[in-house]
Order: C-alpha cells, then sequence, then structure tokens
C-alpha cells in the first residue's frame, strides 16, 4: 500500500532529496565547525604550554556540538590539567576558553552553519535565539535544521505558485 499519492510523490521526493542535503549540509558545517574549535583550542594550549593539547581540543571540538552543556564539558578537562600545572595556567585557560567561546557562538558558528544552510549570518543567531528560548537544548539542537527545511519547502512552494 501506497502512503504517497502517485500524483506527490514526485513532488514529495524532490523536496525530501532537497531536505537530504540541507540536513547533510548542516551536519557538515558542524563537523567543520568542531575541526574548528579543536584546531584553536590545540593553539591555545600549546601556547599557553597546558598539558595534552591535543586530547583536550578533540574533547573541546567533539563537545561543543552539545548545545549548552558542551562546551562546558570540553572545558573541564582543560581546566582541571590546567589546575595541576598552577592556578595562573587554570585563569589563563578559563579566560581562552571564555573567548573562544563567545568568538564560536557569535561570529564563526552564524558564519558556517549559515553558508552551509544558504542562511544569513544574523538570520542564523535569531533562530538559534528562538530554538534556544522555546525548547532550550533541543531547541538549540534542531532549529538550524528545521530553519533549513522550512527555506526549501518554502522556496519549493514559490516555484510552484509563482
Amino acid at each position: 500500500m501506497n502512503i504517497i499519492p502517485f500524483k506527490l510523490r514526485d513532488i514529495v521526493f524532490d523536496v525530501a532529496r532537497e531536505i537530504d542535503e540541507v540536513i547533510g549540509n548542516y551536519i557538515r558545517g558542524q563537523l567543520i565547525l568542531s575541526f574548528i574549535i579543536s584546531l584553536f583550542t590545540f593553539i591555545g594550549l600549546v601556547l599557553l604550554r597546558i598539558r595534552f593539547p591535543l586530547f583536550i581540543a578533540v574533547i573541546n571540538g567533539l563537545t561543543n556540538i552539545i548545545p549548552y552543556f558542551g562546551p562546558v564539558l570540553g572545558f573541564v578537562p582543560a581546566f582541571l590539567i590546567a589546575l595541576t600545572q598552577s592556578i595562573n595556567k587554570a585563569v589563563a585557560v578559563s579566560i581562552f576558553f571564555f573567548v573562544l567561546q563567545e568568538i564560536e557562538s557569535s561570529i564563526v558558528a552564524p558564519k558556517i552553519l549559515g553558508d552551509s544552510l544558504g542562511i544569513h549570518p544574523v538570520y542564523v543567531i535569531i533562530i538559534l535565539l528562538v530554538g534556544g528560548k522555546f525548547f532550550g537544548g533541543i531547541g538549540l539542537l534542531l532549529a538550524v535544521p528545521i530553519a533549513g527545511i522550512i527555506k526549501v519547502t518554502y522556496n519549493y512552494l514559490m516555484k510552484k505558485i509563482f
């Protein structure tokens, strides 16, 4: 039994194909973002002479994908390792992670995710704020790909109507 009526199949498959591309682009954008965070974390920790910079950088890049808690989870090992070296290094790591997170969340992430989905970075910031406000962490995680899906559907409908 076919769920999709025969007349609508081509339309549904075309839109689904475009949505699949949007989700793939979003995932690629997140992976690029994780790599950039890992790279800058590694460079910063090497400059600060913190032990195990590669290990910490990989953890920070991977956990950065998780809304709200991810950056904190990435920060904790760096802070604890820096603390075993000196209190000054722990403070320096704290400042470095704070600055890195601010730059990532307000400049880098909106640009990369916006480019990957064809959405202006300012709209990405607004989408993230709205998604986070109404749906918390899940909203932050899903807001941008859902906006991409809405954009694909809207563009398709506008082509068909006009």
